[in-house]
Formats: C-alpha cells, structure tokens, sequence
C-alpha cells in the first residue's frame, strides 16, 4: 500500500528547497569583492556579506566592473578569516597571541567595537572608502595593505600591551622588588606594597595572600605587629594573643633572607619546622577564628587534648593517691 503524502505538507518541502536553491544562488552569483576589513579580494562567491545592495551602490559597482574593477559598495563583504583575532593580530603584526590577548587588542584599538578610550585606531578598509567613493585610494589589493607603517607599528605595541597586562592578570609573576617579605613565595598572581624593607633597606613586597591580611589592620611598622600579621597569613587565626605568646618564635621572610630576595616556590617554606609549630599552636590557640573546614578540625583537635589533659591529671591524682595511701598504710 503507497502511502498518501499531505498535499500541505509537500508544499511546505517545495518552498524550503525553492528558498535553499535561491540563497545557494545568490552566493554563487556574488561577484568579486574588497573586503571592509582587511581590504584584501575576496573571491567570487565566498565569504561573509556586509550589507545587501542598494540601488545606487549597484549602479556604483557596475562601472566599476565596466573597468575591470572588483565590486565596492553593493557587495561588500568580508573574509571569514577576518573575523578571527588571532588571524588578523597575525596578519598584521606576525604575532601569535591568544584570542583574549588578539580580542582585547582589537578592541582597544578598532573605533568600531565599543571601547571607552581607544587607544590607537586601527581603520578597517570599510573606514577609508567611506571618504573615497568614486575610486580605490590607497587600495593595493592585499590584505591590511592600507595600513601604513605608522599604523601596523601602533597596534603592535597595543598586542604587546595587552599580552603583558593578561600575563600579569592571569599568570604568577615576580615582582621587582623580590619576593614576598611576609611568606617568602617568589611567585605570586598578585603584589602589594608593605611597610617591610630588606636589608639593604630597599622595599620588600606582600604578595597578594599576605597583601590581604596586611590590608585589614592598622597600618604599622611594629616589628612584633607585623609578626602578627605573617602568624594570621600563615594560620589563619585572628585574634589577641598572637603576638604576645607565639611573636618571639615567629619570624617573616624579610628577618631571615639576607642580601637574598629570591624567595621559595611555595609560601612559608623558608624555615618549615619552626613555621609549622607556629602555624599549630595559632590554630590551637585561637580554633573559632579559622575558616572552615579549619575550624571545625581544630575544635576537635582542642576537644580532645583538653581530654587528654583531663585524662593525664586525673591519672596523676589517683597515683599520689595511691601513694599516700600506701604510706599511711604503711
């Protein structure tokens, strides 16, 4: 048995494949073009188009087909390519750079993405005809061949730029002044400035970690103060106390390095045995003031050796008990 197709059904599939057909049509006949980006050709039937024709720009690019010319207003278009940062930051300046540096970039410096300050103007192609109507100033027929020397130069250092500030923004870096005064880590995302100096009396930076706590007291130059501020950076826990019982066993990276600034991959690695029984007996000490998981483990840690204590010193009352007991008896 054939089955019936809905005769509405079969019209609908005829006007989608008349539609396919026309726009495959279209394409095929689109003639050669400059592209409005890089002002390099763009080959007949290819790539992105910009804006449909109107009837003054098709008279435009008739003559100028009539001279052998490729087509300019009705058919601007633009390569595929130039809609990839990284291809056009390549294509202009022979640097490989990501798409968040080659985007950024771009966006600084083309007037035509939105940006608060752009810093230098990059002109696409589609800028430059806009004021050469009738003819192709300036035109060479390769791509980003309009750019001037000037120009390609300026947007070079904007990549360079904007390379340097992604690195500093997302990559650990060492500061100029050394390494962290607190901590000693060499490596940091961020750096802040501190009240610590080597000891050539230049300044000793905070990495972004110690840089945090810093910024939450009161500004110092207090030898033991600043202890206290490695102790919270190192522990975690906050509170009265810290420098009065642990400052004297306390020492930051900026007492102990010397004419050395170099510092050490991790934080607080600088002298570990003596750092990590500052770093326990802190949290010991003050367990409600850690963050969690911290403080809940160290609130146990407390529980229990206050058990123990208790355990140990009812252990001792029954033994000088016993003791006296055997000596009476005796």
């Amino acid at each position: 048995m054939t089955k019936q197709m809905n005769p509405s059904n079969t019209g609908e599939l005829a006007r989608a494949r008349a539609l396919f057909a026309g726009i495959e049509q279209d394409v095929i006949e689109r003639p050669r073009a400059v592209c409005g980006h890089c002002g390099g050709i763009v080959r007949a039937g290819r790539d992105l188009v910009l804006g449909e024709p109107t009837r003054e720009e098709r008279r435009l690019d008739l003559e100028r087909k009539q001279s052998g010319l490729p087509a300019l207003h009705g058919w601007q278009r633009r390569h595929e390519a130039c809609i990839d940062g990284p291809g056009i930051v390549r294509a202009i300046t022979g640097r490989r750079v990501s798409a968040a540096v080659a985007n950024a970039a771009l966006a600084l410096a083309n007037p035509l993405v939105p940006s608060a300050q752009p810093l230098a103007p990059l002109p696409l192609y589609a800028e430059l005809r806009t004021s050469h109507i009738e003819n192709l100033t300036g035109w060479t027929g390769k791509a980003w061949g309009h750019l001037t020397t000037a120009e390609r130069r300026a947007f070079a250092e904007t990549v360079d730029d904007e390379a340097r500030e992604y690195r500093l923004r997302n990559e650990d870096h060492r500061c100029t002044d050394g390494a962290c005064g607190f901590c000693g880590v060499a490596l940091a995302r961020k750096w802040g400035e501190s009240p610590l100096r080597w000891s050539d009396g230049t300044p000793a930076p905070a990495c972004g970690a110690c840089f945090a706590v810093l910024r939450r007291r009161p500004a110092t130059r207090d030898k033991r103060m600043l202890r206290r501020i490695g102790i919270e950076a190192l522990s975690g826990a906050s509170g009265a106390g810290l420098d009065e019982y642990l400052g004297d066993d306390m020492r930051l990276y900026v007492e102990v390095a010397g004419d050395d600034h170099s510092g050490t991959a991790d934080p607080w690695t600088f002298a570990p045995e003596a750092l990590d029984d500052v770093r326990e007996a802190a949290r010991m000490a003050l367990p409600w003031s850690l963050p969690e998981p911290l403080k809940t483990e160290y609130r146990q840690k407390v529980a229990a050796a206050r058990q123990e204590a208790r355990a140990r010193a009812a252990e001792r009352l029954a033994v000088e008990k016993r003791g006296e007991l055997a000596g009476w008896v005796g």
